[in-house]
């Protein structure tokens, strides 16, 4: 969308606002009242606890209110209804409606309102990983609280910073935080709010592998919750509890709590705690050996995630916050507007001269305004082109492997296909040609799937790499019996890819993979994926197999590990291998930071 195209859009979603309150939809009546509070009654009892058809009376107690034109009404629903999206996992709606009930709060003066607003905002931005973003909107709703005196509301600031600052690592101010929202719950008696502290300073000893203070903390906060019939902080008691047990290696008790979170979370539609407690199940499954039901598990909770999470989903809270931001500063440069009209007033009868200076810095302002945004308007087109010329580059690279690979693959298909055609006229077939059709089928479907993988992302992150390669690995090593695979994931920084990055990436990783369970004649085989401040990704794969010479096997004819590394040359990325004759192999892939979308373009 183009800059002209989204003022247009702020400009009238912002004479919409001021409109609001002559808004209606019809003539009233008196029914419309009763039926009003209904609903709105309705929806205040029941707006956190997912019941059935909360959406669609929120959405009608919406249009009520704006036909009663019950300004008051409207924002505290506006606020709901972003509650409601949220458990939903529609985190952008979510995050329109509670940019609209600040708007409103707003213009009533409503602090209260205002400040809880920004606490759920906050929560919208802590669960996309923005820390920072979400840090400032908790510090607004704490300041806001402290101005009123609202107890409750800075207890929910500090709980919500504290679960921002545990996933920066900071666990002492976390459980400061944390411990001070305890205390102002506990004066004022709000056994809900002690839940969520109890729940996550146990979670803070459960990081620190405090196994007996976690599980009393957790356990205090699941009866409260119980008591209360509180659905969705239920299910996560049971899921922290699953964590807890995990731990500790009990895992029959483990699964017992991860099978409770997700028959609540199933039944209430609340696709967190699914995502999470699929996760758990994977984990336990894989330690317990019993491989097809882990991978399944896995399968669900990665179909899930992406459905959560994805790039566009961020662009769009983004948009949302820069219409958020831009609306302010509409109302900012109307109050500015009327100030220099009464400042225009009262200098009206100063002299000429002062008038003429004035005049003139205007001019030479606006002559550079107009350099500055001609040289801005420049630089915008030729980012613009190295940008097209850089997805030009990369739409070429991909077309080219897909021709090297799958090409070479469907033609050996073909090839084969005509000389069993002549061996079946002859009735001279032979069952091994078939076998080899069915398995180079195989590899080309295999290949095109991971290409269409890369294609159809704009960027691609380490961590969706990580759970891609993942289940590749899962499903090739269920082939191969007697082989251990462990995985090690140590993701700092969840950077991202460019598509034929991430392809050449995957491709070397799996080359890597099926040498070690084709030719290593291993018993186990060790991946570490990282990620940090240093490097985009490293993956390390090492095997305790034969070992082998790669001078020999270069000499045999072996061209996998030469094609290894000119895929790695191609992204800027560091390859190496270690290996010795009875020692096993480790192979290293190292990806810089200077490897950057940035440097990308520099090359086009």
């Amino acid at each position: 969308m183009s800059r002209i195209h989204i003022v247009v859009c702020f400009v009238f979603m912002h004479f919409t606002s001021i409109n609001l309150k002559s808004e209606t939809f019809g003539p009233q009546s008196p029914n419309d009242t009763i039926r009003f509070q209904e609903m709105m009654d309705y929806v205040n009892t029941n707006y956190f606890s997912k019941s059935k058809n909360i959406e669609l009376y929120a959405q009608q107690a919406i249009d009520l209110a704006k036909k009663l034109n019950n300004q008051e009404s409207l924002a505290e629903l506006y606020r709901m209804m972003g509650v409601i999206q949220y458990f939903n996992g529609k985190y952008d709606v979510a995050l329109h409606h509670y940019m609209m009930a600040v708007k409103l709060y707003q213009s009533q003066k409503n602090i209260a309102g205002e400040a809880s607003t920004y606490n759920e905002i906050g929560n919208v931005y802590r669960k996309h990983k923005r820390p920072e973003e979400a840090l400032k909107f908790l510090s607004k709703a704490y300041h806001l609280s402290d101005m009123i005196h609202d107890t409750s509301g800075m207890a929910k600031s500090l709980n919500l910073s504290g679960i921002v600052y545990e996933e920066k690592n900071e666990l002492s101010t976390a459980l400061e935080n944390y411990r001070k929202a305890l205390s102002l719950y506990m004066l004022i008696q709000d056994s809900v709010g002690q839940s969520y502290s109890y729940e996550n300073i146990g979670g803070i000893y459960l990081m620190k592998n405090d196994f007996n203070q976690a599980e009393i903390y957790l356990i205090k906060s699941l009866k409260i919750r119980e008591d209360k019939h509180l659905e969705q902080a239920t299910a996560m008691s049971y899921h922290y509890l699953g964590e807890l047990y995990q731990k500790k290696g009990n895992i029959p008790k483990s699964n017992t709590m991860f099978d409770a979170a997700l028959s609540i979370g199933m039944t209430i539609n609340y696709p967190d705690v699914i995502q999470m407690a699929y996760f758990s199940l994977a984990k336990n499954y894989k330690q317990m050996h019993n491989f097809p039901q882990a991978y399944a598990y896995f399968e669900k909770a990665t179909l899930l995630k992406d459905s959560l999470f994805n790039v566009e989903k961020s662009k769009q809270l983004t948009e949302m916050q820069t219409k958020y931001e831009v609306d302010n500063q509409i109302q900012e440069n109307k109050l500015l507007k009327q100030s220099n009209e009464l400042s225009r007033q009262q200098v009206k009868n100063k002299n000429l001269i002062i008038i003429i200076v004035v005049f003139i810095s205007f001019a030479f302002a606006l002559i550079g305004l107009v350099v500055y945004k001609r040289r801005q308007q420049n630089l915008a087109i030729q980012t613009q082109i190295k940008i097209q010329k850089a997805e030009q580059q990369q739409r070429i690279r991909i077309s080219h492997d897909l021709h090297d690979h799958v090409g070479a693959q469907l033609s050996y298909v073909v090839s084969n296909l005509d000389i069993a055609g002549q061996e079946i006229m002859k009735q001279q077939l032979d069952p091994r040609r078939l076998h080899a059709i069915t398995e180079m089928s195989k590899q080309a479907i295999s290949t095109l799937r991971e290409t269409v993988w890369a294609l159809n992302n704009e960027s691609i992150s380490i961590e969706s790499f990580a759970d891609k390669f993942k289940a590749y690995a899962q499903k090739m090593s269920d082939l191969s019996e007697g082989i251990q695979i462990e995985f090690h994931e140590d993701i700092e920084v969840d950077t991202i890819l460019l598509p034929n990055t991430a392809l050449h990436l995957f491709r070397i990783c799996q080359e890597a993979f099926s040498n070690a369970l084709k030719h290593a004649a291993c018993t186990k085989i060790s991946i570490d994926i990282r990620s940090n401040s240093e490097y985009l990704m490293v993956f390390k794969l090492s095997d305790n197999g034969i070992g082998f010479d790669p001078e020999s096997a270069k000499l045999k004819g072996h061209f996998g590990l030469e094609n290894m590394k000119h895929r790695a040359s191609e992204v800027l990325a560091s390859y190496d291998i270690k290996t010795q004759m009875g020692k096993g192999t480790q192979i290293e892939l190292m990806l810089k930071k200077n490897t950057t979308y940035a440097s990308l373009l520099h090359q086009a």
